[in-house]
């Protein structure tokens, strides 16, 4: 029976590691700065890990009074939403973590997702974690990143803790940063050493210095369903067509001396989207490859976000001119690659022209 124990034991970092995705640790209970997994069934080994990690904690601080163990924090990302959502909990630890000096542990995004976007190899991962002997485990609680110092009360919890053992500190369920625009670097780095400028925006520019790309994001698919079943957040997450077309006809009449190409990305009929196929050179893409979708707004030179995650993550991964409507849930900065606009383009005409302007002007030679 205790070889069975045992072996169960050397198991329980699995079954931690697959309820940080599905259960977010509402099955998890910790003795003594162990984690492990309750299970009715087998109290036995409630009792065998108990006493396990007693006798751990024991010899750490016998052998290592002095020593200053590494502590780590991670988000995890909602297993059920759109990537733009999970994103921006991922993101949100591994900034988070960057303000309070500790290591980010990186765990998978849904879908392809990770892969597409080489974020595994850049980061400790989750299973490496959990290998570290005598690991604690503490589960923040949620904050309001909306106020001066947001990591302010994180930082002094974590400094509550004496780092005598390893400690891996966990980020409320859905927490979510306002300013996703901090620590960029890092994320563009990863991005731009393994993609490359898809062959068909290559093609439209096709050499001319003059010609500009430019990628609208127009969020429907979901947002339909939402609006149908009179979803009490559709409207903020919605923009009429008319919003773009009045927003493309600026942005077009600020930049005279350049060309642009005009490539819209969406979901639905493309019967619906024949009010803007009036601007010469519109390429529709509706219903188009979504990591396909992804490549061409990053790459594009001139970047129209929606109210949408998805949206959000290419601009901030993006280094072109990046317009998006204004308030948002996160923070639109406000600066030479960001111009916050209205729900009437038209309004703020003037701004829109001078940031195009002051982005593109070392561009002609």
């Amino acid at each position: 029976m205790t070889s069975f124990l045992s072996f169960l034991s050397k198991k329980v970092e699995r079954y931690i590691e697959i309820l940080f995705k599905i259960d977010n640790f509402r099955r998890v209970r910790m003795i003594k700065g162990k984690v492990f997994v309750y299970l009715p069934f087998i109290k036995k080994l409630d009792k065998h890990l108990s006493k396990r990690s007693i006798s751990n904690l024991s010899r750490e601080a016998l052998n290592s009074t002095d020593k200053i163990s590494p502590c780590f924090l991670t988000a995890i990302p909602h297993p059920t939403t759109g990537i733009g959502h999970a994103f921006s909990e991922w993101n949100t630890g591994r900034i988070i973590a960057k303000i309070c000096g500790l290591q980010f542990v990186h765990i998978s995004l849904p879908s392809g997702w990770n892969k597409f976007l080489a974020f595994e190899g850049n980061n400790i991962s989750l299973k490496e974690v959990l290998k570290i002997p005598s690991i604690r485990i503490v589960r923040l609680p949620e904050f309001n990143y909306r106020t001066t110092d947001p990591c302010l009360e994180i930082k002094n919890i974590i400094s509550s803790y004496k780092p005598k053992y390893p400690t891996l500190f966990v980020l409320a369920d859905g927490q979510n940063l306002y300013q996703h625009h901090l620590f960029l670097n890092e994320l563009k780095l990863c991005y731009f050493s393994s993609h490359l400028p898809s062959k068909i925006l290559l093609k439209m520019k096709s050499g001319n210095k003059r010609m500009l790309t430019v990628a609208v994001h127009i969020r429907r698919g979901d947002i339909e369903l939402m609006r149908q079943k009179h979803h009490s957040n559709w409207k903020e997450r919605y923009l009429e067509l008319t919003f773009f077309s009045e927003l493309l006809e600026v942005v077009r009449n600020s930049l005279p001396a350049y060309d642009m190409t005009f490539n819209i990305y969406s979901q639905g009929n493309e019967k619906d989207f024949s009010s803007l196929l009036c601007f010469k050179d519109t390429n529709l893409f509706i219903n188009y490859d979504q990591y396909e979708t992804m490549n061409d707004k990053v790459f594009s030179d001139i970047l129209v976000l929606s109210p949408s995650g998805f949206s959000f993550m290419a601009g901030l991964i993006s280094n072109s001119f990046k317009i998006a409507r204004y308030p948002w849930w996160h923070d639109i900065p406000d600066d030479k690659d960001w111009c916050r606009v209205s729900n009437k383009p038209s309004q703020d005409s003037q701004n829109i022209a001078n940031k195009l302007l002051s982005f593109f002007s070392n561009q002609l030679v």
